[in-house]
């Protein structure tokens, strides 16, 4: 089990911890940190044996600028020119928002659609990502701009793509 450390906590849960076992409070210096109920799947998708997401506003917002995308068996773009046989292919991203939550919900419903209908992909998914991050950022920062109050959000993003026959 691998766990990523935003803000330092006074209690993680224990190596062995299912995640139905795992507690939804922990102590943040001395404050009660209530996280959301994980969202977890139900039943095993080919190498995927499962997969949980739990986001939390904090303790500073009483709003959450964080998007998650999960998006099991990719079909087939169809605009996309490759021909040969469509692997199996899933997609997990993390978006953490800053200054507003429109750069986190632009990359949730359209990073994926920029990576999987780049002309590279499946044949070269390094470069399909990398391409794919580029063109996102270009239409988000077109987008952004269209508002008569630019819009000034950003977000980070840490994402997995699965590809294979499974």
């Amino acid at each position: 089990m691998i766990f990523f450390v935003h803000k330092r906590l006074s209690t993680i849960p224990k190596p062995n911890t299912s995640l139905e076992k795992m507690s939804t409070s922990v102590n943040y210096q001395s404050e009660e940190f209530v996280l959301d109920k994980s969202k977890t799947s139900t039943k095993k998708n080919g190498v995927i044996e499962a997969y949980a997401a739990n986001s939390n506003k904090g303790l500073v917002r009483n709003y959450n600028e964080d998007r998650v995308s999960i998006i099991l068996n990719i079909v087939k773009p169809s605009n996309s020119a490759y021909k040969g046989e469509w692997p199996n292919c899933s997609f997990f991203g993390i978006y953490d928002g800053h200054g507003g939550s429109k750069c986190a919900d632009f990359l949730k419903d359209k990073l994926h659609k920029f990576i999987i209908g780049n002309r590279n992909f499946p044949q070269d998914p390094e470069r399909a990502l990398r391409e794919g991050f580029e063109e996102a950022e270009l239409e988000f920062l077109e987008f952004a701009q269209s508002f008569k109050l630019v819009e000034q959000s950003g977000s980070c993003a840490i994402v997995a793509l699965i590809i294979g026959k499974f």
